[in-house]
């Protein structure tokens, strides 16, 4: 970050002209962007920082009516103003101390470092830039796992966070509905554990890829805390790290579908059921059509040899008688 691309606003805190002096004059070569407030005191300090907050303060250690230390930033407070320190002369109990207390900096004053100030200024703005983000980040992150957390504890679906592993990272409490287990018995423990042993293979498989970029959902059976099984419907989704895109961890949310399932197995052998009367219907329909064309054939054939019987005899009756 080039603090001449923004407007900064520098309040230097410092009772002794000439290095305040010098510390201007190494600013002024930064350009117009750049405003730098001086205050001698902690009182003139407050005073101006409750008229205008400030970019970045830098302040002598010691002051007339106190020690700068105070003005360093409240650990529960990370956004709040960054902290150079200064001080005449090198004290490593105090450069800890002021460090520990949230000071981005620490410095001893001498004239290279006085005149090197507008460098170190931009490096701090930047590193409480970073600092700020990530607070923020964090800040968002907590707030939406407190929403997840709501809404996964209000769920009657079971939720669920796995590593990338299988192990059970939270799961919500309905869990005990679904698989008898309260959560705190299966937090820390390999999800696999739970699958039917024909499932794991698939659900292994799954895992094994690494295919996180599409929500997965997949039917399987787990077991009960009571040792029966339970068949659970599971859509599969992976949280990304945004700097890597690597996954991070998978939310999973379950729904009992045993009743479904068993529901499916009665119709599907009420079907078999079904067609196999339908088929050995037909197969006694063949049958019967079979025995009546054989009974047919049988009587054709018998009517036949009669006829030609009969035939024979009427002509032998009446045959003509041949002249003398």
């Amino acid at each position: 970050m080039n603090m001449a691309e923004q407007e900064i606003n520098i309040l230097l805190i410092e009772d002794e002209d000439p290095h305040a002096e010098l510390i201007q004059r190494a600013f002024d070569e930064q350009g117009s962007q750049i405003q730098i407030q001086r205050a001698k005191s902690l009182t003139e300090a407050r005073a101006k920082i409750r008229e205008r907050s400030p970019s970045l303060i830098i302040a002598d250690w010691r002051l007339p009516d106190g020690e700068s230390m105070e003005l360093l930033p409240d650990h529960h407070d990370p956004l709040s103003t960054p902290v150079i320190l200064m001080t005449s002369y090198g004290n490593e109990r105090i450069a800890v101390e002021a460090l520990k207390s949230g000071a981005l900096d620490y410095v001893v004053k001498s004239p290279e470092s006085m005149l090197d100030m507008p460098h170190l200024a931009e490096r701090a703005i930047a590193q409480w830039a970073a600092r700020a983000e990530r607070a923020r980040m964090q800040e968002a992150l907590r707030e939406s796992e407190s929403q997840f957390r709501l809404m996964a504890e209000n769920a009657s679906d079971m939720i669920a966070r796995l590593s990338t592993g299988g192990h059970i990272l939270y799961i919500s409490p309905a869990c005990q509905t679904i698989l008898g287990y309260f959560p705190e018995e299966l937090v820390g423990t390999n999800s696999f554990d739970l699958l039917h042993e024909k499932d794991r293979r698939l659900i292994g498989r799954l895992f094994k890829t690494g295919n996180y970029s599409a929500t997965h959902t997949v039917a399987y059976q787990a077991r009960r805390k009571d040792g029966n099984y339970v068949w659970l419907e599971t859509s599969a989704r992976a949280v990304l790290d945004p700097k890597t895109n690597s996954t991070v961890e998978i939310q999973t949310a379950s729904r009992n579908i045993t009743e479904r399932k068993t529901a499916e197995k009665a119709l599907q052998e009420a079907h078999n059921d079904l067609r196999e009367a339908y088929e050995k219907t037909i197969e006694g329909w063949v049958r019967a059509l079979d025995l009546r064309d054989r009974e047919t054939e049988g009587h054709t054939q018998r009517v036949t040899e009669l006829t030609v019987s009969n035939e024979n005899y009427i002509t032998f009756q009446f045959e003509p008688m041949q002249a003398g």
